[in-house]
């Protein structure tokens, strides 16, 4: 992912599952710097809204390639946790946040080479 900052921007018309919380999210890039960034998420009613302030109720610290991945369905969220690939100060929103990034399709290119 290379533009970590216009992809989120792009989630805000995507559908999640229905689940309501608020967590900020802090991404790790060691080859880009610029998507070193962190940002307040608040999900309702399977939308997302980008905030860069604000109240949260748990923080979640992954590396760029596994947000990618959990985001593109290759891994849930829940596996990255088990595997320690998620640092979640609040352990107890694991399944919450496991069932918020939930993909039952993973995504295909329909686009002609």
């Amino acid at each position: 992912m290379i533009n970590v900052k216009g992809f989120m921007e792009n989630l805000q018309c995507h559908t999640f599952y229905p689940e309501s919380i608020e967590f900020k999210l802090i991404i790790q890039d060691a080859l880009l710097p610029s998507n070193n960034q962190e940002w307040i998420l608040h999900f309702e009613g399977g939308r997302m809204e980008v905030k860069k302030r604000g109240r949260y109720q748990t923080e979640i610290t992954l590396d760029v390639s596994d947000f990618s991945s959990l985001l593109l369905g290759v891994v849930s969220f829940k596996e990255l946790y088990r595997l320690g690939k998620v640092r979640l100060s609040e352990a107890k929103y694991v399944n919450l946040l496991n069932q918020l990034f939930l993909t039952l399709e993973k995504p295909r290119c329909i686009s002609a080479f």
